[in-house]
């Protein structure tokens, strides 16, 4: 995956946290549900979640997984998509697109 890809993903996650009302300033989570929803973020298989999670968090992830407070849909991961095909047609570089956020 390309970096431009990370960055635009996981600056997705963060925008899709504040569009739910989410404060990423006022979450506090445990590590693996950060580690969680940043594999998901960025598409990793269930199996490489699994692998930077290891087994002790991947059951807790399992079991909490009802009852979390935001999951990364398959709009999100669309919007991510959409925003990252329309940077690859712009001339603007890496590190704009990283540090500007678009409107």
């Amino acid at each position: 995956m390309e970096r431009r890809t990370i960055v635009l993903k996981l600056r997705t996650l963060r925008e899709k946290m504040e569009a739910d009302g989410i404060s990423t300033l006022d979450v506090v989570a445990p590590v693996a549900l950060i580690l969680s929803d940043v594999c998901n973020a960025l598409e990793l298989s269930q199996a490489e979640h699994d692998l930077v999670l290891g087994s002790e968090a991947t059951e807790a992830i399992e079991e909490w997984g009802p009852a979390r407070l935001w999951q990364l849909t398959d709009k999100g991961i669309a919007v991510a998509d959409k925003l990252l095909a329309e940077k690859e047609t712009a001339t603007a570089p890496l590190t704009e697109m990283a540090a500007v956020p678009v409107a």
